[in-house]
């Protein structure tokens, strides 16, 4: 593992493949830095976000990650619109904790956007890949 991807992803273990679609949530700004509690992780994961009526229909788990490590992983309920108090086209998911699939803590460095993309919301709609030799 190089030094970049051992800071971006605390040197944790590789996130393991997810079969069902995913959702990616970048909560490095909305998390508090001195509040990583169960509640406070579900907060910034859940709302409000610019995502697609595609991938909200298909979208099952979501996963919030800040610093390239997955702080919360849930299985979504349902979306709601978000507008009225967010802006246009915002959305915020109902959701319950995804314990099934221990990603908690892993990294995501192998699947981490293109260096200076700088959308918070990476859509998987095929699922997490699973690992290459390469990673």
């Amino acid at each position: 593992m190089s030094d970049a991807s051992r800071e971006y992803g605390e040197g944790q273990a590789s996130i393991p493949a997810i079969d069902e679609p995913t959702v990616i949530f970048m909560i490095n700004n909305t998390l508090p830095k001195e509040s990583w509690s169960v509640e406070d992780v579900y907060g910034a994961t859940r709302c409000c976000w610019k995502i697609g009526a595609a991938a909200r229909e298909r979208t099952v788990i979501a996963l919030g990650v800040s610093h390239g490590v997955v702080r919360g992983a849930y299985q979504i309920d349902r979306w709601t619109d978000a507008s009225k108090e967010a802006g246009q086209g915002r959305w915020c998911f109902d959701g319950r904790p995804a314990t099934d699939i221990n990603v908690v803590g892993t990294s995501i460095a192998r699947i981490k956007a293109p260096r200076g993309q700088a959308n918070p919301v990476r859509a998987f709609l095929d699922g997490i890949p699973p690992a290459t030799p390469n990673d």
